[in-house]
């Protein structure tokens, strides 16, 4: 059996939390990323098609790079021995 079976109610519901915390300071650091790198003219009600270009491939970029470290780290941490 695996170890999220062994999880009680309050152990799955912070774990959940924890993700909750890390996707948001995901988000907020990609965002802050794009905004300054794609964003040139603030006082602008909309984005340009320039400025909408590099946000979408800057997000996507930015979210591949997210999922290619946490396989990493998934790897990285499947090799540790487990504690018995």
């Amino acid at each position: 059996m695996s170890n999220e079976q062994y999880m009680t109610r309050e152990q799955m519901l912070a774990s959940a939390q924890q993700e909750l915390v890390a996707f948001q300071d995901m988000y907020n650091r990609m965002q802050h990323q794009c905004w300054k790198k794609c964003v040139l003219r603030l006082g602008e009600s909309e984005l340009s098609v320039s400025e909408g270009l590099c946000a979408d491939r800057c997000v996507k970029k930015y979210m591949e790079v997210h999922n290619r470290v946490g396989k990493v780290l998934q790897g990285l941490q499947q090799q540790q021995p487990q504690p018995q």
